[in-house]
Order: structure tokens, then sequence, then C-alpha cells
């Protein structure tokens, strides 16, 4: 396992990913979705899950983020 470079990529579209997020059940039905986001907590990995947040957020996807540190992250 590693990188792929014959993986399908996908250009950044929020337009399309809202169209698509409005399309799903969850959208249809007025649901809102929340997604749990666990990381080490790392100034570096804190920076990313913050970006992914920000990108969920935008789509209309509620994101909270739990930082551990190692030890945390071991027993759970």
């Amino acid at each position: 396992s590693g990188y792929d470079p014959n993986v399908l990529k996908y250009k950044f579209n929020l337009s399309a990913a809202k169209t698509f997020y409005g399309e799903t059940g969850a959208a249809k039905t007025g649901q809102k979705i929340t997604l749990k986001l666990v990381t080490h907590n790392d100034a570096t990995l804190m920076q990313v899950a913050n970006q992914l947040k920000q990108q969920w957020e935008n789509l209309g996807v509620a994101v909270q983020i739990t930082a551990f540190d190692t030890t945390q992250l071991q027993q759970e």
C-alpha cells in the first residue's frame, strides 16, 4: 500500500459538492450531519483538521474536532 498515481483525482468544486450533497438522503430530509474528527494534539495536524472543518462547514456539515495526546489516543 502507499501512493498510487493511478487513483482518480477530483478537483475542488464546492458548487458540484453542494449539488451532490443536496441530492443525498440527509439533505433531502433536512437532517443535520455532524462529523466527529479525532486527531493528535499536534499543531500541524490541528491546522489540517481546521481546514477540513472549514471545507465541510462550507458544504453545510458541522464538524467537531477532538484532539488527544499520544497516550490518550493509544487508550481510545
